[in-house]
């Protein structure tokens, strides 16, 4: 494991055997019902987001055979007894494609599982500091902090993003 400290504390975890778990999200995902959003009038991203995915196999995947072993981990770092995730969702970049600049509201942390991630300068930016992430990691991050996706230049990016919210 891995901590990256800030003002705002982010977490950064390795995935162990991240090869083996990446085909079977790949496999999944081509399973998913996706589409397409848009923004400012350009190709955005592939994405399952707002659309019903409690019972997705790969979430239900992410939560029991990647999250749970972190679960110590988590409760220790932000000093909690306990956390849950309410949003999960999928996104796939390709040339062309970008997020621009937003914050997670409704919820106290926001994580990135990188699934496929060919450059790691195509990684999650953040406004007030920056990281070094690789393909096999997930970040954490309180989910004020305002974070976009740089214009995708080339291959796939697959990202697994997740909310949760932490009690005492």
């Amino acid at each position: 494991m891995r901590v990256i400290e800030y003002s705002s504390q982010c977490l950064i975890l390795n995935v162990e055997n991240n090869d083996y778990h990446k085909k079977i999200f790949l496999d999944a995902l081509d399973k998913t019902q996706s589409s397409y959003h848009k923004e400012e009038g350009r190709h955005k991203v592939k994405t399952d987001y707002k659309q019903s995915n409690a019972n997705t196999a790969y979430v239900n995947y992410f939560l029991q055979n990647i999250l749970s072993n972190f679960k110590k981990n988590i409760l220790k770092f932000w000093n909690v007894s306990s956390f849950g995730i309410h949003d999960a969702w999928f996104q796939q970049y390709e040339k062309g494609d970008f997020h621009g600049w937003h914050t997670h509201p409704g919820c106290n942390l926001s994580g990135i599982y990188y699934i496929e991630l060919p450059d790691s300068n195509m990684a999650t930016q953040f406004k007030t500091f920056s990281t070094d992430i690789k393909e096999g990691e997930i970040i954490i991050f309180p989910s004020y902090l305002k974070h976009s996706s740089p214009l995708f230049n080339e291959g796939r990016k697959t990202i697994l993003s997740f909310n949760l919210s932490l009690e005492s």
